[in-house]
C-alpha cells in the first residue's frame, strides 16, 4: 500500500496490483439495475489470487464490497440451475467451463463492457425486405 491513500480510489488499483504481483482485482458497479465492470485486470487468470469487488457509492462517499461468487451475483441472467462460469470482461454466464475458456481469448482483447438487453416491446426482430 506504499503511496496509496485510503480510501482507495479506483485509479489507484493498478498501482496496488503493481505492488502486489500475486493479486489481481476486478471492480463492478451497480447502475440502473445493471452490473457494469469498470475495472478489469487484463490477465486475471495469470495471478494466483483474484478478488472481485462491487463499488457502492452515495454522493461523494464510496465503499468496496467483496463479491465472493460472481456466479450467484449474475444468476438472474441465465436459466441454468447451478454454478455458472462468468466472464469477468462482459459478465456473461456460461454453464460449462470450456465455453468460458473458448470465449475469454476474444473478449479479453476488448475493454470491460456491459450487455444491454432489449426493453419490453422492442424485443422483436422483423424482416421488411423479403
Amino acid at each position: 500500500m506504499t503511496g496509496i491513500e485510503t480510501p482507495v480510489v479506483l485509479s489507484s488499483i493498478p498501482k496496488f496490483e503493481t505492488q502486489n504481483p500475486s493479486i489481481s482485482i476486478d471492480v463492478l458497479v451497480y447502475e440502473g439495475k445493471e452490473l457494469i465492470p469498470v475495472y478489469t485486470w487484463k490477465f486475471c487468470n495469470q495471478r494466483p489470487h483474484h478478488a472481485n469487488f462491487l463499488l457502492l457509492s452515495k454522493g461523494d462517499k464510496f465503499h468496496y464490497k467483496l463479491v465472493t461468487s460472481l456466479s450467484r451475483l449474475v444468476r438472474g441472467r441465465t436459466c441454468h440451475n447451478g454454478t455458472t462460469f462468468v466472464c469477468p470482461y462482459c459478465l456473461h454466464p456460461f454453464s460449462l467451463e470450456h465455453c468460458l475458456q473458448n470465449h475469454l481469448p476474444e473478449c479479453s482483447q476488448h475493454p470491460a463492457q456491459t450487455v444491454t438487453y432489449p426493453t419490453e416491446g422492442k424485443n422483436i426482430l422483423k424482416f421488411d425486405k423479403i
